[in-house]
C-alpha cells in the first residue's frame, strides 16, 4: 500500500539525484569555463566525431533516467 511516508521517502530520493546531477553540470560548467579560456590556450579544442564523447554523452541521461526510475517503480509497485 502507497502512504504519504512512501512518497516523501520517493521525494527525497528523487532531489538527492536533481541535486547531485546539477551539482555535477554547473562543476563542469565552471571546469571548461575556466579551463579553456582564450588566454590559456587561443586555438580552440576540436570534440567533433569524438566516440568517447558521444557516448558519454548518451550514458549519463540513461544513467540518471535508471537512477530515478528503479525508486519509483519499487515504490508504486
Amino acid at each position: 500500500m502507497l502512504t504519504g511516508a512512501h512518497m516523501f521517502d520517493l521525494h527525497k530520493i528523487i532531489l538527492c539525484v536533481c541535486i547531485v546531477g546539477g551539482i555535477f553540470v554547473v562543476g563542469a560548467m565552471f571546469y571548461a569555463t575556466f579551463a579553456h579560456r582564450r588566454t590559456n590556450r587561443p586555438d580552440c579544442v576540436h570534440f567533433h566525431e569524438s566516440t568517447l564523447v558521444e557516448l558519454i554523452w548518451t550514458a549519463m541521461p540513461i544513467l540518471i533516467f535508471l537512477g530515478v526510475v528503479i525508486p519509483i517503480a519499487t515504490t508504486i509497485w
